[in-house]
C-alpha cells in the first residue's frame, strides 16, 4: 500500500479545558476520577474526535491534494521507491514502540514512573533500530530488486530517531485527551514537509523531494510534541520494574502491531518483487486514493477512542454506549466515500492524477471495497486494546497473514496489481467479521443490536451506490471533469437527503451531545 504523505478554535473552549490528568486520575492516583454519564462521554468523545478531525483530517487531505500535484512531477518509479522505503521503516516503527505508548496511555497509575521509563527505552531502542536498517539497506534493495533503494532508505531512516523521541510526549497527550495540542504539532509538521515535498518537486530532485519532506516531518513533529505536553518525565523517577510492566502489557499490543505492519505492507513486498518498483507506484497510488477514507477516520475515532475505551474499561454499560456510537460513526462517515469510489474510479484517477495513472483503476475499484470493510476492523481492535483485551488483535492480525501471505504471491503473478488488491480484500473480509464478532460478544452487544445500529447508514450508502450507478452511461458520454462533477455533486445530494430521512437517529444523539454534554 502507498506510503502516507503526511503532510480557529471553538468559542469558549481554551486548553485548560480538556479533561486533564488530575481529572481522570485525582493526584495521579490508582483508579479514575468520576466517570461521565453518557451524555457526558459523547459530548467529550465528540469535541476530541472533533479536534482530531481537524488536525488529522486536513493533513491527510492536504497530503492528498498534494499528492496530486507530485504525481504530474515525478514518475510513479519515484512514488515505488519512497513507498518502498515507507515500508520498512513502518515495519520498523511497531518494532520501535513495542506497545509502550499504548501500555502508558492505558495504565491507571505511577504514570510519572511510567514515563521516565519509557523515556530511557524508547531513544536508544530506536538508535538500535536505525543501525540496523542502515547496514541492512543493500540487502533489502537486492532483494526488492530497486538499486537506488540503499541510498533513499538510509536516508529516511533517519525518521526513526525522531519517532523514538515523540512516543512520549504523544502518548501523554493522548492519554489526558489534549488532542488539540497534538494537532498543532501535526499541522505544523505537516506544512513543513508539503513546502519540501513541492519546492524539492519543482526544482527537479525526483524521489528526494519525498524523502527529505518525511524526515523534516517528523524532525518537527517531534520537537513539538515535547514543547507542549503539560508536564515533562524526570528521568530520574525511571524504574527496570515499571518499565517491564509495560513491555507486558504492550508485548501483545506491539506483537499485535508488528503482525499488522507485517500483513499491510506485504502487499508492497510482493508487488515490488514480482512486478518492479514502477507498479509498487501504481498500486501505492491506487492504495493511498482508496485508503483515504480508512486513515482519515480510522485514525480519527482510533485514537480519540482508545483512550475514552482505557478511562471507562470497568464500566462495561458505558464501554459499550461508546463502541456502539463509534460503529455508527464510522459507517455513516466512511461508507459513502469508499461507496464512490467504486463507482467513479475512472474518471477520479483521469482528472486528478492524470492519464498515465489509468492502468491503477482496476486495483483501485478493489482496494476501495477492502477500505469500505475495515474501519470496523478497527473500532474493534481499539475496543479490545481499551478493555484489556489486546491478545485477540494479536490473533487476527496472525490470521490475516495467514490468508494473505500465499493469496498475494499466487494472484499477484497472476493477474499484476490488480490480483494483490483481490488478495487483501479477501483476508480482510474474513478478519473483520471475526472481530466484530468477539468484540461484540465481549462488549455485550448482541448480533440482530449490532444490525439494527449500522442498518441506516448501510440503506444510505445503498441509495448513494443505485443514484450513482444509474449517472454512469449518461457519465460516460461526458469529459472526465465533467462526469466526475456531475457524480459528486449529485452523490451530495443523494446521501445528505438519505441521511435526513434515515439516519437521524445516528445524527440527532451527536447534535444533542454536543450541544449539551460537551463540557467537562
Amino acid at each position: 500500500m502507498q506510503a502516507g504523505l503526511d503532510t480557529g478554535t471553538k468559542a469558549g473552549i481554551d486548553e485548560t479545558d480538556e479533561p486533564s490528568m488530575t481529572e481522570m486520575d485525582p493526584a495521579r492516583s490508582d483508579m479514575p476520577g468520576r466517570l461521565p454519564s453518557s451524555l457526558e462521554l459523547e459530548g467529550r468523545i465528540l469535541r476530541n474526535t472533533g479536534w482530531v478531525a481537524l488536525g488529522h483530517g486536513g493533513r491527510q487531505l492536504a497530503s492528498l491534494l498534494t499528492m496530486f500535484v507530485l504525481a504530474r512531477l515525478l514518475d510513479p518509479k519515484d512514488f515505488g521507491l519512497a513507498t518502498l522505503a515507507w515500508t520498512v521503516l513502518y515495519f520498523t516503527d511497531q518494532i520501535q514502540e513495542t506497545g509502550v505508548a499504548s501500555a502508558l496511555i492505558h495504565r491507571r497509575k505511577d504514570v510519572k514512573r511510567a514515563a521516565a521509563s519509557a523515556l530511557i527505552y524508547t531513544p536508544l531502542f530506536s538508535l538500535l533500530l536505525y543501525g540496523i536498517v542502515f547496514a541492512c539497506a543493500p540487502l533489502i534493495a537486492s532483494f526488492l530488486h530497486a538499486s537506488d533503494l540503499t541510498a533513499v532508505l538510509r536516508v529516511m531512516a533517519l525518521v526513526l530517531l525522531f519517532r523514538g523521541l515523540r512516543v512520549v510526549p504523544a502518548a501523554i497527550l493522548e492519554r489526558e485527551l489534549r488532542f488539540r495540542s497534538k494537532i498543532t504539532a501535526d499541522l505544523a509538521a505537516s506544512f513543513g514537509q508539503i513546502c519540501v515535498f513541492l519546492g524539492l518537486a519543482f526544482a527537479g530532485a525526483g524521489v528526494w523531494s519525498l524523502v527529505v519532506g518525511y524526515v523534516v516531518a517528523a524532525g518537527v513533529e517531534a520537537s513539538l510534541y515535547w514543547v507542549l505536553v503539560p508536564w515533562r518525565p524526570s528521568i530520574r523517577d525511571a524504574s527496570r520494574r515499571t518499565l517491564l510492566e509495560l513491555l507486558r502489557y504492550g508485548r501483545f499490543v506491539g506483537a499485535a502491531n508488528v503482525v499488522n505492519v507485517v500483513t499491510n505492507t506485504i502487499d508492497n513486498v510482493v508487488v515490488g518483487r514480482v512486478l518492479g518498483p514502477a507498479s509498487v507506484g501504481l498500486y501505492g497510488m491506487a492504495f493511498r486514493l482508496a485508503e483515504f477514507p480508512n486513515s482519515v477516520i480510522g485514525h480519527i475515532v482510533g485514537r480519540t477512542m482508545f483512550s475514552v475505551y482505557s478511562w471507562v474499561q470497568h464500566d462495561l454499560a458505558l464501554f459499550r454506549h461508546a463502541y456502539v456510537r463509534n460503529l455508527e460513526r464510522v459507517a455513516l462517515v466512511s461508507l459513502p466515500i469508499s461507496v464512490g469510489l467504486v463507482i467513479a474510479a475512472e474518471p477520479i484517477v483521469s482528472v486528478l492524477l492524470g492519464d498515465k495513472w489509468l492502468s491503477a483503476v482496476p486495483a483501485l475499484r478493489v482496494l476501495a471495497i477492502y477500505t469500505l470493510i475495515k474501519p470496523f476492523g478497527g473500532v474493534s481492535a481499539e475496543a479490545l486494546k481499551g478493555i484489556g483485551k489486546p491478545q485477540w488483535n494479536l490473533a487476527l492480525g496472525i490470521l490475516f497473514m495467514v490468508l494473505v501471505v500465499p493469496a498475494l504471491i499466487v494472484l499477484t503473478r497472476r493477474f499484476g496489481i490488480t490480483g494483490a488488491a483481490v488478495s487483501m480484500l479477501i483476508a480482510e473480509s474474513v478478519t473483520v467479521l471475526i472481530a466484530l464478532a468477539v468484540s461484540t460478544r465481549i462488549v455485550g452487544l448482541e448480533p440482530r443490536d449490532l444490525a439494527r445500529h449500522l442498518a441506516p447508514p448501510a440503506l444510505c450508502c445503498a441509495l448513494l451506490a443505485f443514484a450513482l450507478g444509474a449517472l454512469l452511461i449518461p457519465g460516460h458520454s461526458m469529459a472526465p471533469a465533467a462526469s466526475l462533477a456531475l457524480l459528486v455533486s449529485v452523490g451530495a445530494v443523494v446521501y445528505v437527503s438519505a441521511v435526513a430521512l434515515f439516519a437521524r437517529g445516528v445524527v440527532g444523539p451527536m447534535l444533542v451531545s454536543l450541544r449539551t454534554g460537551g463540557e467537562p
